[in-house]
Order: C-alpha cells, then sequence, then structure tokens
C-alpha cells in the first residue's frame, strides 16, 4: 500500500486543531508538554523511519533530532500518541518525516531526549530495547462500547505491525475493515433517535395538514 492511501481511510486520524484540555492531559501523561510542529519532509526522508530520517539529517547539518510522541485525533473519539522523531532547527520543530496525516503540521510531545555525537550510542539502544506496546497510546474521548472495541482493535493491530516492521499491510488492512465497521455501527446508532424524531415530525406535520384541509 502507499502511504498516501492512509490519507483517505474512511476514519483517518488528522493533527489536532487545537490544543485541548483532554490534549493536555494526555501530554502530561506521556510526560511532556504539546506544541506543533511544522510538517516539511524531506527528500531523502522514507514513511516509518522517523529516527534514521532525523539521525541522517543531524549528520548533515539540518538540526538536532528530538524524540518524544505524535498526536493524532480520530473523529474527535480518541487521541492516538506514536512514539516519534522530530528536527529541532533554528527556526523550530520540524516533522520531516512522510505520513498521511499531518495537515501541514504535526502535534508532538518532547520527551527530553535529543540526539547528539556524544549519545547516539545510547539513544539507539533505548529505542531498539522498547517493545512494541511501547510505541503507541490511546485517549478515549467517548464512552461507547463499540468505540472502546474499535480503540483495542487498533491497538492490537499497531502492536502486530511493528512486530512486523511495518510490511505486513494484508493483516493491517483487515483490522482496518474491522475498524470502520464498528464506527459505522455506532454512528447508526448516532443517527436512530434523530431519525425517531424526524419521522415523529413528518406524522405529525401530516396530521396538520389534514386537519387544516378539513
Amino acid at each position: 500500500m502507499d502511504i498516501s492511501q492512509l490519507a483517505h481511510a474512511k476514519y483517518a486520524a488528522n493533527t489536532p486543531t487545537q490544543i485541548t484540555p483532554a490534549i493536555l492531559e494526555f501530554a502530561k501523561e506521556l510526560g511532556g508538554t504539546p506544541e506543533y510542529a511544522r510538517y516539511r519532509p524531506l527528500p531523502f526522508a522514507k514513511p516509518y523511519l522517523c529516527f534514521h530520517n532525523c539521525d541522517l539529517a543531524r549528520q548533515l547539518g539540518l538540526g538536532t533530532p528530538v524524540l518524544g510522541w505524535g498526536i493524532w485525533v480520530t473523529r474527535n473519539l480518541w487521541l492516538t500518541a506514536e512514539y516519534h522523531a522530530v528536527l529541532k532547527t533554528e527556526s523550530g520543530l520540524l516533522d520531516i518525516t512522510p505520513t498521511p496525516d499531518s495537515d501541514g503540521r504535526v502535534l508532538f510531545v518532547p520527551d527530553g531526549i535529543e540526539v547528539f555525537d556524544h549519545n547516539i550510542d545510547e539513544v539507539e539502544r533505548h529505542l531498539f530495547s522498547l517493545p512494541a506496546e511501547r510505541l503507541g497510546a490511546y485517549k478515549l474521548l467517548v464512552d461507547h462500547p463499540l468505540v472502546v472495541e474499535a480503540v483495542a482493535t487498533l491497538e492490537n493491530a499497531a502492536i502486530t505491525f511493528q512486530r512486523t516492521s511495518n510490511s505486513d499491510w494484508d493483516a493491517w488492512e483487515k483490522e482496518m475493515d474491522t475498524i470502520d465497521r464498528l464506527l459505522d455501527a455506532y454512528y447508526e446508532k448516532k443517527r436512530k433517535p434523530f431519525r425517531k424524531v424526524l419521522r415523529a415530525k413528518k406524522k405529525a406535520e401530516r396530521q396538520r395538514r389534514k386537519k387544516a384541509r378539513h
């Protein structure tokens, strides 16, 4: 799958348009303060290889890699945090890694780790020691059983995807189809009361018109 296809997923995640109290609380749980990084993918950067991309940029003298968390929101249903790396430059933070859901900027929560010549080996050991379960976190914004199940499905899919080095697209698409069905069912349940009210209004209007004719 081309990474650009992910941007057109039915329930694609997006960069939050503003930093809400829920995001501030989530960021605090992650151990940092959220700030926006400009999205400027560089020609040599490859999808999913954010640390490699930023370290190569460091070697080219373009800035200092900063580790932390990228924050995305899905339809105001939940927040997703993914362990990420961006580049600190004189003009601010830059996200140089291609991603389908940046909206021109990325919300980033630094975790205090910056990469230099003297600590590159230590940082690499830290990254490679992290289990897949530590590379993502989620915060529900809507407490509904179907949304809870969708987030659990996403979390399991993300862990499996990480363990296959981001290569098992067939398994990923299958899980995304499951999430689509769960969220379709959630929105259908939300629409039913409104449809009932609308039908009642239409029925009342027909009765009013019928009485007016007599």
